[in-house]
């Protein structure tokens, strides 16, 4: 139940979030912006007809990826991406979120002449100011793309070891049919070689058999969705052991119609199987943000307070970096919330 007790906690308490994509989450007012300075024709002039547009046209992953790479097509340049960076992080300090993870899908600009050079140094830019004007910190995550070969990933990976002062993780996202994770096998070594923290995208459009495939082939520290997992009481004990959390994104869910509505959704159930979880955003522009996200969550699933607690600390004790905080966090909680 939303209290006004439970409404000052996930407004007031700060934040973590370990599910983000720059691409899908780059701000409304960004890409006006940007596509205004570059000259992109879109199907939109303003932010208001943008989140409309979005929303009318993503009820799957297929139609999802379509408008990502439309939106997407409006960064070009070091200073697009710096803007994008800054301005989801400010978006971030806003709802008081004081370290993000986030997932660069570098090959979705790459395709369109992008230089990697380009892309890091603007992302790097726009992360830099945001610590010295908002002091969140931000982990950047590049991802794999499922679809290319083998080969590319691969060669993807020892591009990205030139910055490897800027990344701290290596990920794996798009299309899960048809595109098995062990074909990325041998960057996820690389990767691993280069103490890189390795998670991936999968069990949201595929099985239980998707995730123990990422997990066994790529040798994952987490997962990204990973619900599907609650098809297997034998999967759920070994998540639980081995304390690999499952980065969840409900309303994202819900919105690419996985599960009918959040009362369908089986975080509670992971829960109750003692699979560590964390609830995040995923990509505000097309679901909603994360405070948003939470209040949803907790009228539809009846979360407790506890249990809203331990989602949120989730996130920073097994995130790459964040640990850090959860003293402040601890205060906070302490100060707030004990009785």
């Amino acid at each position: 139940m939303l209290t006004q007790r439970m409404e000052k906690l996930i407004t007031g308490i700060p934040k973590a979030e370990a599910h983000l994509h720059l691409e899908s989450s780059t701000m409304p007012k960004t890409v006006i912006w940007t596509s205004q300075k570059n000259n992109i024709q879109l199907p939109f002039k303003t932010e208001d007809e943008m989140l409309k547009y979005l929303k009318s046209k993503t009820t799957s992953l297929t139609e999802f990826l379509i408008c990502d790479r439309l939106v997407n097509s409006c960064l070009i340049y070091e200073e697009d991406y710096a803007r994008a960076v800054y301005d989801l992080a400010e978006e971030g300090y806003n709802q008081n979120i004081i370290y993000r993870e986030i997932f660069l899908d570098y090959p979705l600009n790459q395709v369109r002449g992008v230089s990697l050079e380009t892309y890091m140094n603007g992302c790097e830019k726009g992360r830099k100011k945001a610590q010295e004007d908002f002091g969140v910190e931000i982990v950047f995550i590049p991802c794999v793309d499922r679809t290319v070969s083998s080969e590319s990933s691969l060669q993807f990976v020892k591009d990205l070891l030139k910055y490897r002062d800027i990344i701290d993780g290596l990920g794996m996202d798009c299309d899960e049919k048809n595109y098995p994770a062990t074909n990325h096998k041998e960057a996820f070594e690389l990767a691993k070689e280069n103490s890189l923290f390795l998670t991936a995208h999968c069990g949201e459009d595929l099985g239980y058999e998707s995730v123990i495939e990422a997990l066994d082939s790529l040798k994952l520290d987490r997962l990204d969705h990973g619900i599907r997992a609650v098809e297997s009481k034998e999967l759920m004990r070994r998540l639980a052991d081995e304390k690999i959390m499952l980065t969840t994104c409900p309303y994202a869910n819900i919105d690419m119609t996985i599960y009918k509505d959040l009362s369908k959704h089986p975080l509670r159930e992971l829960m109750a199987n003692n699979v560590v979880c964390s609830i995040n955003s995923d990509d505000p522009p097309y679901a909603t943000d994360l405070i948003n996200t939470l209040r949803e969550c907790i009228t539809a699933m009846n979360l407790t307070e506890k249990e809203v607690v331990s989602l949120l600390r989730n996130c920073f004790e097994y995130s790459i970096k964040g640990q850090r905080y959860l003293e402040k966090f601890d205060k906070w909680i302490k100060e707030n919330c004990e009785e």
